[in-house]
């Protein structure tokens, strides 16, 4: 239960504004809290997918949770990535983000959307958040493709 209550946490973070300011001198603001809500959807996704593959018990109220981390970012995510960003603080942002500025809000748009959809099916039960989530999660493949920096 810990780890739901942890999903619940993010969203409140991240909707009552404590995410860092930055000037337009100190740009690393936004690396650090691009990175820091990268996390913060990685740690909702162990979840959602654990449930999702039948790895742990579906919670709906748990799935309602980690999909609003999820819409919390998706909005956000077309701010992060202002001009003088590109580089530093280990980014692994991708320059397509900057030459492909209208792709890539697309593709955040698309994810919003996506969540938007999943979180309807939250409390309809395991096949409809299954359904619900996959749509979601292939955003996630295809922004990590298009505009990421592999790690590897």
């Amino acid at each position: 239960m810990m780890k739901f209550s942890l999903a619940g946490i993010a969203v409140a973070a991240l909707m009552a504004g404590t995410i860092t300011t930055t000037t337009a001198q100190d740009t690393t603001g936004y690396q650090v809290d691009r990175q820091t809500m990268m996390a913060q959807v990685g740690a909702a996704t162990r979840i959602l997918a654990g449930m999702a593959r039948g790895e742990a018990p579906y919670e709906a109220g748990a799935a309602t949770n980690g999909l609003r981390v999820y819409q919390a970012v998706a909005a956000a995510w077309p701010y992060m990535f202002p001009d003088g960003t590109e580089t530093g603080n280990e980014t692994e942002a991708a320059p397509t983000i900057w030459s492909d500025r209208d792709g890539f809000i697309a593709s955040a748009n698309k994810f919003e959307a996506d969540t938007a959809a999943a979180l309807e099916t939250a409390g309809d039960g395991l096949e409809a958040f299954q359904a619900a989530f996959g749509a979601a999660a292939a955003n996630c493949r295809s922004c990590h493709e298009d505009y990421r920096i592999s790690r590897e």
